[in-house]
């Protein structure tokens, strides 16, 4: 698993006479295999106020301490067929949290789950109910 460098990002909240708010997006990376050798990608993006502090639970719904931005799963075959699932922003049941952060040592853990739609049969969803990481260095 692998935690990129943060970007700066404004996000507009839905009423669109306020100003945006300003954030930090860092998106965790992980990749392996399932035991029929499909090849998963998992990519998950969030947006934090506070680089120093990320210890918090996101969700698809902002607070003033940040929020999950986008979650994308593929899904490779041996024939090299790509399939992809988004997060399905408009159900609760999503949420991505850091339990714990390192205060002299960097590292992060915590957990996830999220519903995800298949971008091609948006009638298909996948849910991954207990996500976790433990002690991922950044």
């Amino acid at each position: 698993m692998h935690l990129s460098n943060p970007s700066f990002v404004a996000v507009y909240p839905t009423d669109s006479s306020v100003f945006a708010y300003p954030y930090f997006r860092y998106t965790f990376q992980v990749s392996g295999f399932d035991e029929h050798h499909n090849q998963y990608f998992l990519a998950i993006s969030f947006d934090a106020a506070d680089t120093l502090h990320l210890a918090n639970e996101y969700s698809s719904k902002y607070t003033n301490k940040g929020g999950l931005h986008e979650v994308t799963l593929y899904k490779i075959d041996s024939l090299q067929r790509i399939q992809s699932f988004s997060l399905k922003t408009d159900t609760a049941d999503n949420l991505f949290a850091i339990d714990r952060q390192g205060i002299n040592v960097r590292f992060l853990s915590g957990n996830f789950h999220f519903l995800l739609r298949n971008d091609q049969d948006t009638s298909e969803y996948l849910y991954i109910k207990q996500g976790s990481f433990q002690d991922i260095a950044y």
